[in-house]
């Protein structure tokens, strides 16, 4: 790492490959929050009825998830808020899903992976939950 690289450059460089994907990654995210329903990509309209054979985007059936999952959430986290956790959560096909609130006021989204604290404050709860399950 050259000395005047931030560390978002560094990070947008290792991801880079990942990144060709953001902007459609963000227009799913924007859709799904727009329309409140958990659903596949819109491609608008005639997209819609070529890839899905309907006007509207095709739905994510969630009873039809039925492992065991672990909904990591914290206050500051703008993409992963309370309220929505809940509800994906209570759409699953199983009843041995929760919610874990990370116990930080300040933790974000992009902190699971910048973090210093991630591992105590996430990680070691993760792994905690599933080598017991």
């Amino acid at each position: 790492m050259k000395g005047e690289d931030s560390l978002l450059t560094v990070l947008l460089r290792y991801f880079e490959p990942l990144s060709r994907s953001s902007a459609r990654t963000s227009e799913q995210l924007i859709s799904i929050e727009q329309s409140g329903r958990c659903q596949m990509y819109d491609f608008g309209k005639e997209g819609n009825l070529e890839h899905y054979g309907t006007p509207q985007p095709a739905l994510y059936y969630l009873r039809n998830v039925t492992a065991q999952c672990m909904f990591v959430y914290s206050e500051s986290d703008k993409f992963a808020q309370p309220e929505n956790t809940a509800r994906t959560l209570a759409e699953l096909g199983n009843s041995k899903s929760f919610m874990y609130e990370v116990k930080s006021k300040e933790f974000a989204h992009l902190d699971y992976i910048l973090d210093d604290e991630v591992k105590p404050l996430v990680y070691d709860k993760v792994v905690e939950f599933f080598g017991q399950n």
